[in-house]
């Protein structure tokens, strides 16, 4: 019977069930310190790899993977010997650290040299191999990798599996042009294994070797990325491309099986989108779409979207852009962004008519899904202007004029929040733009009309300056201001107390509007620091500047920057 103490209390068991149960309860809690306690006692009395696989486990999942290795070198001193699991989160534990470092691809070695030639007990499996593979190129070390690939068997137990080249390829595709020799290479043997009936091709492994040739540079490379999606997923090219770009034939097996194609899936779309992009070629985009979402049945996600988008955008296609935004795939809920994206492939994209009924259709689509924000209305109007005609501005003005009034523009601010750009910008690229369309030189209003946008241009200024000072205020609350509010009183008393009398019902104002629960006081006779330690500090401070500054500028840090300056010029 094994007696172990839990926080004073004594345990008697012979499970090493139980062991584990009480290392995984003090490691939920994060109290690491106490299940290595624990295993200490238990260590050479009963069986407890398992318990201690929990425990490297969770220090490389924590990212501590010094203290992994402390706990690895622990078992070992105390009898226990490591078992195919413990090898496995070692080397895994290492593969998935967030800063590889090049002493990770070290130690994994040193761990793989131990399994391999200094436990009998457990044979080295595949699964080692690929964790040490993942290790060495995640930290770059292509020299070590091509050893590791070399050693392994063609055929039999230990030979590379379908993981083994997908790891492999994926860390050629890091490399760029200088690896694209090896990565076909490796493909060719790839294919001849395949054809020899010694291996699977997964999507996985097809999508890493397409994605390693649109990570190159140049146009070849791009292009035989459609040909070999065409050979492995039988995709259908345009007869214009197979003429410039020959087929090439899938090689012939020796055991036919029913898994002769691997199937594509959403990321297989994404990346002939993304090469087709860097191609600047939309007929084939939209061909691979189509191709891929009918013939394949596969349903594109929202980054394929996106990916469809951006390519129309560079190839200035706004019709397709507009039916895609007005029939999304099912299941893809589009965002402000994805307007965004239909409406710059607008631009010049046919005749000053059809550039502005296609952003028309794609503004409508966006108003119908709520999704008419800052960007989509800058972006509508900018359409309009590069179709340099006085009519089409005019019309798209009076369409977006509903959007721009101050309670519309208040719901835009937190809509912003989400598009990839700073909103600060967003909104003065939105004044711009607006200015641009409403006094544009060829552009006639009635009586009355030109001082109603007048009004309304000075409303969105106003309104979208607000944006700017509440955004330097939410920032000051980021920055660890939040004790501004329990606070409040004495900090503003130091603050209004320097500031001209003239001033301090501004201060007070703006203080209140920004946080209503903050009531700041007068700074009267009544309210100003009294008692001997208050004149200590002042003559303390008036004698040396030295010493005032930094309490002055540590106060200062809790104000807006238009207040900052107001009592840096009363100084």
């Amino acid at each position: 019977m094994l007696q172990l103490y839990d926080k004073g209390r004594m345990i008697e068991t012979r499970d090493p069930r139980e062991v584990m149960m009480h290392v995984g309860r003090f490691l939920a809690h994060n109290d690491v310190a106490q299940a290595h306690k624990i295993l200490e006692q238990a260590s050479g009395k009963i069986g407890t790899v398992a318990a201690w696989n929990t425990l490297i486990r969770h220090a490389m999942e924590k990212h501590h993977p010094v203290r992994a290795l402390r706990f690895y070198n622990d078992m070992k001193k105390r009898g226990v010997k490591p078992d195919s699991y413990t090898y496995s989160h070692l080397l895994s534990g290492f593969a998935s650290q967030p800063d590889p470092k090049p002493v990770y691809t070290t130690e994994a070695l040193k761990i793989y040299d131990h399994l391999c030639n200094k436990n009998e007990a457990i044979e080295p499996d595949i699964i080692h191999t690929n964790a040490l593979l993942s290790v060495c190129l995640k930290c770059g070390d292509m020299d070590e990798a091509w050893k590791i690939i070399s050693q392994l068997p063609d055929a039999g137990p230990g030979s590379p599996d379908v993981t083994t080249y997908t790891i492999f390829i994926r860390g050629l595709s890091r490399k760029g042009d200088e690896s694209i020799d090896d990565g076909k290479r490796a493909w060719a043997g790839i294919l001849s294994r395949w054809a020899n009936g010694d291996l699977r091709i997964d999507e996985y492994l097809v999508n890493a070797y397409l994605e390693m040739l649109s990570s190159a540079t140049s146009p070849s490379h791009w292009r035989e990325v459609f040909v070999v999606a065409n050979q492995m997923y039988g995709i259908q090219l345009p007869a214009a491309f197979v003429e410039q770009n020959p087929l090439l034939p899938l090689p012939s097996r020796k055991h036919h099986s029913d898994d002769e194609r691997p199937i594509p899936d959403d990321f297989t779309l994404g990346i002939l989108l993304r090469t087709a992009e860097k191609l600047k070629d939309f007929r084939m985009a939209n061909h691979t779409w189509n191709e891929i979402t009918t013939t394949h049945r596969v349903t594109a996600g929202p980054i394929p979207v996106h990916l469809y988008l951006r390519c129309a955008s560079i190839c200035h296609a706004g019709a397709e852009a507009a039916r895609m935004l007005e029939n999304p795939p099912r299941r893809v809920e589009l965002t402000e962004w994805n307007y965004v994206m239909g409406l710059k492939a607008c631009v010049t994209s046919g005749g000053p008519q059809a550039s502005y009924s296609n952003a028309h259709q794609i503004f409508t689509a966006a108003e119908k899904d709520n999704k008419v924000g800052l960007l989509v209305a800058r972006t509508f109007l900018l359409v309009a202007l590069t179709s340099m005609d006085a009519g089409i501005i005019k019309r798209a003005l009076l369409r977006i004029e509903k959007f721009v009034k101050p309670s519309n523009l208040n719901s835009w601010r937190e809509t912003s929040k989400d598009l990839p750009r700073d909103r600060a910008e967003a909104a003065k690229t939105f004044v711009g733009t607006l200015k641009k369309a409403i006094f544009w030189d060829r552009l006639y209003w009635g009586r009355y009309q030109e001082a109603r946008w007048m009004d309304k241009f000075r409303e969105v200024k106003k309104t979208l300056r607000a944006w700017d000072e509440l955004s330097q205020a939410e920032e000051l609350a980021e920055d660890g201001m939040g004790e501004y509010a329990a606070q409040g009183r004495e900090n503003v008393e130091i603050f209004a107390a320097a500031e001209p009398k003239e001033k301090r019902s501004k201060i007070r104002s703006e203080a209140e509007r920004r946080d209503p629960e903050v009531r700041l006081p007068k700074v009267t006779a009544d309210t100003r620091p009294k008692g001997k330690k208050s004149k200590i500090q002042t003559e303390a401070e008036r004698r040396s500047p030295e010493v005032r500054l930094p309490k002055v500028m540590a106060e200062l840090r809790r104000f807006s920057q238009k207040q900052r300056q107001s009592f840096v010029n009363s100084l």
